[in-house]
């Protein structure tokens, strides 16, 4: 499954703008169905590092078109680097699914001059 963001960039201390995604379903050729499923999350890691920076509550904002977002809080840009996106969420038999599920999208958060 491919997400319509490979890369994102905010500011060092900006909540602003929302991170949306579009997941497209490649084998279907159209936009994931996220229907019935539940628990959505954004994880967010340093590069290189295993313990994720956000691992927080996402929003499934469109489920007929793929959409999920992620508004972010306070401490998730404080510090500048480059680090992983991705999503999760859970199918309606609680299985866990991870978007993008190859390479993980890249997040910039970027020095405030």
């Amino acid at each position: 499954m491919a997400a319509s963001i490979q890369r994102y960039y905010i500011v060092e201390l900006d909540l602003l703008p929302i991170l949306e995604a579009q997941i497209y379903n490649e084998l279907a050729s159209a936009p994931y169905d996220f229907t019935g499923y539940t628990e959505p999350r954004f994880t967010m890691t340093l590069k290189g590092q295993t313990v994720a920076k956000v691992n927080a509550t996402a929003e499934i904002y469109n489920a007929s078109q793929g959409i999920l977002r992620y508004s972010w809080s306070s401490l998730d840009t404080d510090s500048p680097g480059l680090y992983d996106g991705r999503f999760h969420v859970k199918d309606a038999a609680g299985k866990p699914i991870s978007f993008p599920n190859g390479s993980a999208f890249e997040v910039h958060v970027l020095k405030a001059v």
